[in-house]
């Protein structure tokens, strides 16, 4: 596997997660803010889920 191929998949799981992070956030906001409190945005809870080698491609 390629390295942009590599890449390419853990931007398209990090994407999948922001999507999904936002959704619940836009559809339930009380419920969304109580739970993750501040600095518990969808774009981080989407990075904090995916793998250790993800992590590394989407960084770099």
């Amino acid at each position: 596997m390629s390295d942009d191929t590599a890449y390419e998949d853990a931007k398209a799981e990090y994407e999948y997660w922001l999507n999904f992070w936002e959704e619940i956030k836009e559809e339930f906001p009380v419920e969304f803010k109580f739970k993750y409190k501040k600095g518990r945005e969808p774009d981080v809870l989407a990075y904090l889920i995916l793998d250790d080698e993800e992590k590394k491609l989407i960084r770099n």
